[in-house]
């Protein structure tokens, strides 16, 4: 099973809710965002999925 199909088995409808709307074109400022910024926001989305599903997460290596 895929981790986003599991979310969205387990998550409230809120939770998923609240993190698609952080990945909504309106949540992106108006110059594109750097390179590091996306990888941050990006890992902060896979670590808010694995917590939301009951995973825990480990530091990064």
């Amino acid at each position: 099973m895929l981790a986003l199909e599991f979310a969205c088995q387990t998550m409230s409808d809120s939770k998923l809710k609240k993190l698609a709307a952080a990945w909504h074109p309106k949540q992106v400022p108006g110059k594109p965002p750097t390179v590091a910024a996306m990888v941050a926001r990006d890992e902060s989305f896979h670590l808010a999925l694995a917590a939301g599903t009951g995973m825990r997460c480990s530091p990064p290596i």
